[in-house]
């Protein structure tokens, strides 16, 4: 079990440490959710996806797990703000994969990035 919380508290609130409290809401979709927050337009939400698995609790990701004794098991989580508020804006981001894909797309980056560098040669 994943638990997944926030209280989108403003910074001075936190500095100040007289948080109020909020009605956050909460919408699920498959491998991610969303916990809000909206008052008088002002607009804050945070969702967060997960790169396997998992049934979708009311406190955040639960995964069921069968591992034998030295067996890894691994998931990525993509997390995205958003605002709806003038100037503030985040693109929605899913899961990026497992470790495996990152690794690979990482590696293949770096090949591209390698073969178009310059080479310095001896003379």
């Amino acid at each position: 079990m994943l638990e997944v919380d926030t209280d989108f508290a403003d910074l001075f609130e936190v500095k100040d440490g007289a948080i109020e409290a909020r009605v956050v809401t909460r919408s699920e979709a498959e491998r991610a959710f969303t916990l809000a927050y909206e008052r008088a337009g002002f607009h804050r939400s945070v969702t967060v996806a997960t790169s396997e698995p998992a049934e979708i609790t009311a406190a955040g990701f639960a995964y069921e797990l069968a591992l034998r004794p030295g067996e890894q098991w691994s998931t990525t989580l993509t997390v995205t703000p958003r605002a709806a508020q003038q100037g503030a804006k985040f693109s929605l981001r899913g899961s990026r994969g497992g470790l495996a894909e990152l690794d690979a797309a990482k590696s293949a980056e770096l090949s591209e990035w390698l073969s178009a560098a310059p080479v310095l040669k001896g003379g």
